[in-house]
């Protein structure tokens, strides 16, 4: 199953103002009734997740979605949802794969045929392959069963002037091995050794043109969290808004693993403290506050969980952090190093 092609299948993007903290329970009620209708269908299922982009081609399409999403200031998808997708179905029992240094594609494509299997999928990059692969476009539970829509052949694609891909059957027995590396949740995403060097990051949310990105303020907690994890350095890109220019750039700035805050890292709470403390001070609609809040505490989460060196899950910390009364934000002006970033963004774009 190509689990960021069905993740409106468990979340609900049709709308950005919507309440995400319900969204996040819901989620995982979606994901129990998909499991149990897979059981209740004697079938298995294995849930390959994209944990980078890889070729060229990907790394061009990522960079021009998240560019449109930052100029429009709509982040459809909620942030981190790739992390809650991959623990809601390993918590119950699934086999959850995220390729590092193999295209997702190619994982699907090797386990399908060497299996015997069915993709589920909307991508039609299944039929290029050199090998006959069926395809599933759409699936639906009803009373308790799993139905699939009728595949799709590859054997039967009428566009016949697609370069063929090879299926690398090797790849399969790699994705059910338990290969460490391949079973990493949101750890693999603080792993520049696993990426050559580079973490990239999208946007935060729907206000980081006028807020600035989140990612950006969390630069010192990443550093202490690579400190935590053993990494030396990461180099990392981040987009960013240019006021002066009126353009999307991306910074690309090299930062040293530094344990400084790694106590604070300790404590989930205290996570999201500091963020809220160097939060940008500006009115914001809503539903804007709100989704921006939330994000903040998923990166909070993701940088407890890494911190733990995965004693914690995501869902944990969320619901920690529900669970207690959040206080309306007490935003003060962005720290020194938030705002150097912001005007190396439009001296140095980088692509």
């Amino acid at each position: 199953m190509d689990g960021l092609n069905w993740i409106d299948k468990f979340w609900d993007v049709s709308s950005t103002e919507k309440d995400r903290w319900r969204a996040l329970a819901d989620a995982d009620k979606a994901v129990d009734k998909f499991v149990a209708a897979v059981r209740g269908s004697n079938m298995q299922v294995v849930l390959v997740i994209d944990a980078d982009v890889k070729t060229d081609q990907a790394i061009e399409k990522w960079h021009t979605r998240r560019e449109k999403e930052l100029r429009n200031e709509r982040r459809r998808v909620v942030l981190g949802a790739d992390i809650f997708l991959f623990e809601s179905f390993q918590k119950h029992g699934v086999h959850v794969v995220r390729p590092m240094g193999a295209d997702a594609d190619d994982v699907l494509a090797a386990l399908a045929v060497g299996s015997s299997g069915i993709v589920l999928s909307r991508d039609r990059d299944f039929f290029a392959y050199d090998e006959l692969i069926d395809v599933c476009r759409n699936f639906f539970v009803h009373r308790g069963k799993l139905i699939l829509d009728p595949t799709i052949s590859s054997g039967r694609n009428p566009n016949l002037n697609i370069k063929k891909r090879q299926v690398q059957l090797e790849l399969a027995n790699t994705a059910l091995s338990n290969e460490s590396t391949w079973s990493l949740g949101v750890i693999s995403k603080y792993r520049p050794s696993l990426r050559n060097g580079l973490v990239m990051r999208g946007v935060s949310s729907s206000s980081d043109k006028t807020m600035g990105n989140l990612h950006t303020i969390a630069r010192p907690l990443r550093a202490a969290a690579y400190s935590i994890i053993g990494e030396q350095r990461a180099l990392e890109k981040v987009p960013e808004w240019c006021e002066e220019t009126q353009e999307v750039v991306w910074t690309l700035v090299e930062v040293a693993a530094d344990p400084t805050l790694v106590g604070l890292l300790s404590t989930p709470q205290a996570v999201v403290a500091w963020l809220e403390e160097h939060e940008t001070s500006r009115p914001l609609e809503q539903w804007r506050k709100m989704e921006r809040q939330f994000n903040l505490h998923v990166l909070a989460a993701e940088l407890s969980v890494v911190a733990s060196l995965g004693e914690r899950t995501m869902h944990q910390c969320m619901e920690l952090f529900s669970n207690q009364k959040r206080p309306k934000l007490n935003l003060k002006p962005r720290s020194q190093h938030a705002q150097t970033d912001k005007k190396t963004a439009c001296a140095a774009p980088a692509r």
